[in-house]
C-alpha cells in the first residue's frame, strides 16, 4: 500500500467522485478525506497523477505525507481582491451605468471571476462530462442568469459568499486534519541503530527485521521488537490508555509508540516501520473514515435527487407561466433564478460532513480518537457509561496516604530510610517517596543494595539490614509477617522486623467529580467504574 497527499479536495462528495473515477480507470484506490490522503495498491505515482489530472485538473497529488497549512493563502488573496473590486464597482456603478456600461460590467465580471472562477471552471468541465446537477452548476447558472438580467451586484455577491463559505470550510478541515494527524502519528522519524558496533542515527524507514537499535530513557520505541539486553519500565498509555508503567526485561516484546521510562535497552527489530504497531493504527484510522454516519449517507443520497428536482422546478417557473398566462418572460426567468440561488444545497451538503470532521478534529485536540463519523454520531444515543479507574478517574500515580509504625521508629525516620533505598530504584513508586523527602541526611550511609524485580530492595544503612517492598520480599528475606489483605501496601523491615507499612493510594483527579455531575446533567444516569484494584480501594 502507498499513501500520497491530495491538495484541492473541497468536499466529501468531491472525494467520493474522484475515488469512483480512479476505480473506473482500474486503480485500486481509497481516499481518506479527513486526512486528505490517497491510498493505492500497485500503481505508480505517475500513473495515478495522470489519471487525476485528466479528470480533476484542480487537484494536486503530492508524494509527501505532510498536512497543508491551516490558512489557504491563495484562496484568501483571491477573495480579498474580489471583495475590494466588488466594493469599488458598487461605489462607481451609479456613475457608470448607461454611458459606461461596458466598464461597469468589466468591474463586476472581474470581481466575479476572481471569487468564483474555479466554480465556473468546474461546472464547465462537469458539463462536458455530462455531469450537470451539482452545486457548481447551480451557482454558475444562477449567477450567469443574474448577469443576463442586469442584476450584477447580486451575481457577484452570491459568488463571493459561496466562495467565503468554501474558504471557511477549507480552514476548518485543515485544522481538523492537523489535529487528527498529530494525535495518531506516533511514529518515530529516527532510530539509534547499532552498525558495526557503533550507534548511528538513521531514518526509521531504513530499519528492517533483525536490525539492532538502542532506546534511551524518555525516548519513544520506534519499531516493534524484542529486548536483547537491559531492563526498564514502559509507558503504554498512548496505546492502551493504562497509566501504570509495565516492567520489561531481556526477551520481552516491546511495541512501537510506547515510551521507555527508565533504563537503556537494546532491541532487535521484529518488523519494519510500515508494519509496526503505530503504522497499523494509522491504517485503522484511515479505513475508519469510510464508516459514514447515517446522516452523511442520507445527505449523499439526498443531493443526487435534490439538484435535478430544483433545476426542473426552476425551468418550469421560467417557461410555463409566460406560455399559459401571458406573463413577462424576464420576470419569471428572474423568479426562477432567485429559486436556484436560494435553494442551492451546497450549505446542507457541506455542513453535515463538515460538522463531523470538525468534531473529530476537536476531539483529537483533547486526546480522543474517533475512527469514523458513525462512532461520533452514536454518542448521542448513549445512556450508560463504563469508566476505567486508574488514570481516568484517578491521577494514575500512587501516593503515600498513610504510614503505620511499630513504635520503635517515628514516621520521619522510616520515610528517610525508605527514600534513601528508593532513590536507587527505577520503579515508578520510588518517586512517591522522593517527593516527600527530597533531601536525605548526610550521615546515612547505604551499602550492599540489591533490587529484586517485582518485589523490592534490600540494603544496609548505617549497619542495619533493611528491606522495602511487597509481601513477596518479606518471604524472600525470611520475615514471618501475617498478611491482612495488604493490597497496595509497601513494607519496610529493619533487622528482621517489619517496622513500617506505607499505604499507597491512587488519588482522584481534581475534575473527576465535576465530570461525573456533568454527565448526569446530560442524561447519563448509569455510570459504572471498572477496575482491577481491590474492593476496598475501589470503594474508597
Amino acid at each position: 500500500m502507498k499513501n500520497y497527499r491530495i491538495e484541492g479536495l473541497d468536499c466529501p462528495k468531491c472525494a467520493a467522485k474522484l475515488e469512483d473515477q480512479l476505480k473506473r480507470s482500474g486503480v485500486d484506490a481509497r481516499i481518506d478525506f479527513s486526512s486528505s490522503t490517497l491510498i493505492i495498491d500497485s500503481q505508480t505515482f505517475e500513473e495515478v497523477e495522470e489519471i487525476i489530472h485528466k479528470h480533476s485538473p484542480k487537484i494536486t497529488l503530492l508524494q509527501s505525507s505532510g498536512v497543508e497549512q491551516d490558512l489557504p493563502v491563495k484562496e484568501l488573496m483571491r477573495l480579498l481582491f474580489s471583495g475590494a473590486l466588488f466594493f469599488i464597482a458598487l461605489v462607481f456603478s451609479p456613475f457608470l451605468h448607461g454611458n459606461n456600461e461596458l466598464l461597469e460590467y468589466g468591474l463586476f465580471v472581474t470581481a466575479y471571476l476572481a471569487a468564483g472562477g474555479n466554480t465556473v471552471l468546474k461546472a464547465s468541465r462537469n458539463l462536458l462530462k455530462g455531469d450537470l446537477f451539482d452545486e457548481s452548476f447551480l451557482m454558475t447558472i444562477a449567477t450567469m442568469g443574474a448577469f443576463a438580467i442586469h442584476e450584477l451586484p447580486e451575481a457577484v455577491a452570491v459568488m463571493i459568499f459561496y466562495s467565503f463559505g468554501e474558504l471557511l470550510e477549507a480552514i476548518a478541515l485543515r485544522k481538523s486534519r492537523r489535529s487528527v494527524k498529530e494525535l495518531i502519528d506516533l511514529r518515530a522519524e529516527e532510530v539509534n541503530q547499532i552498525i558495526d558496533g557503533k550507534l548511528r542515527t538513521v531514518p526509521a524507514g531504513q530499519i528492517e527485521p533483525g536490525d539492532r537499535y538502542v532506546v534511551r530513557p524518555g525516548e519513544r520505541i520506534p519499531i516493534d521488537g524484542l529486548i536483547n539486553s537491559g531492563s526498564t519500565w514502559i509507558d503504554k498509555s498512548l496505546l492502551t490508555g493504562e497509566s501504570s508503567h509495565v516492567p520489561v526485561e531481556e526477551g520481552d516484546e516491546v511495541l512501537a509508540g510506547t515510551i521507555n521510562k527508565s533504563g537503556v535497552i537494546e532491541i532487535t527489530a521484529s518488523t519494519n516501520l510500515q508494519k509496526s504497531y503505530t503504522s497499523r493504527m494509522l491504517e485503522l484510522v484511515e479505513e475508519g473514515t469510510s464508516r459514514k454516519s447515517n446522516k452523511e449517507r442520507f445527505i449523499t443520497r439526498f443531493s443526487r435527487l435534490y439538484t435535478p428536482i430544483v433545476v426542473s422546478i426552476a425551468t418550469a417557473i421560467a417557461v410555463f407561466p409566460p406560455l399559459l398566462f401571458g406573463g413577462e418572460l424576464s420576470d419569471w426567468v428572474h423568479k426562477a433564478l432567485i429559486l436556484l440561488v436560494i435553494s442551492c444545497p451546497c450549505a446542507l451538503v457541506i455542513s453535515v460532513p463538515l460538522s463531523y470532521f470538525v468534531g473529530i478534529g476537536k476531539a483529537s485536540k483533547e486526546g480522543i480518537l474517533f475512527k469514523g463519523s458513525n462512532y461520533l454520531e452514536s454518542l448521542g444515543k448513549v445512556d450508560a457509561i463504563f469508566i476505567d479507574k486508574t488514570g481516568t478517574l484517578t491521577r494514575g500515580k500512587p501516593e503515600i496516604s498513610q504510614i503505620e509504625t511499630s513504635g520503635r521508629y517515628n514516621k520521619r525516620e522510616l520515610l528517610e530510610y525508605a527514600t534513601l533505598m528508593e532513590s536507587y530504584s527505577t520503579h515508578p513508586v520510588a518517586s512517591s517517596f522522593r517527593e516527600l523527602i527530597p533531601e536525605i541526611p548526610e550521615e546515612m550511609k547505604i551499602s550492599h543494595l540489591t533490587e529484586i524485580a517485582g518485589k523490592g530492595i534490600t540494603a544496609e544503612i548505617n549497619g542495619k539490614k533493611m528491606g522495602i517492598g511487597n509481601s513477596s520480599l518479606l518471604r524472600d528475606i525470611g520475615i514471618d509477617y501475617e498478611e491482612r489483605g495488604e493490597s497496595g501496601k509497601i513494607f519496610l523491615s529493619i533487622d528482621g522486623r517489619v517496622e513500617g507499612v506505607f499505604t499507597l493510594s491512587d488519588v482522584l483527579k481534581d475534575d473527576s467529580a465535576d465530570a461525573l455531575f456533568k454527565l448526569r446533567e446530560l442524561g447519563i444516569h448509569e455510570i459504572v467504574m471498572l477496575t482491577g484494584d481491590s474492593q476496598d480501594n475501589a470503594a474508597s
